[in-house]
C-alpha cells in the first residue's frame, strides 16, 4: 500500500478551507462533510492505522485494501448524512 502522495493532491480553491495541521479531528469531522482537504487530512492522519488493524484481523491483502476501503467510505457517508440531518433539524 503506498501512501506517499496523501495529502499532496488538496484542493486550493477559496471555497476549500486550507487545513492546518494543528486542527482537531472533530473540527476536521465538522468540516470534511464539505471539505475534501478536510477529509483528506482525516484519512492521512488514520489510514496507516486502520490499515494495521486489518492487516492483523484478515487474512488476504485484498480484503485488508478492502476493509481500508470500506471503513474510509462509511465515514465521509455518515459525516455527510450527519451534515444533512443537522441542516433539516
Amino acid at each position: 500500500m503506498d501512501h506517499s502522495d496523501l495529502g499532496h493532491n488538496r484542493s486550493r480553491s477559496p471555497a476549500h478551507a486550507e487545513v492546518v495541521s494543528g486542527e482537531s479531528d472533530e473540527s476536521l469531522a465538522t468540516r470534511a462533510a464539505t471539505d475534501p482537504s478536510a477529509f483528506a487530512e482525516l484519512y492521512r492522519r488514520y489510514v496507516v492505522r486502520i490499515h494495521r488493524y486489518c492487516d492483523r484481523r484478515l487474512p488476504d491483502p485484498d480484503l485488508v485494501e478492502d476493509a481500508t476501503s470500506q471503513v474510509f467510505l462509511k465515514a465521509l457517508e455518515s459525516l455527510r448524512r450527519k451534515r444533512i440531518d443537522n441542516v433539516a433539524s
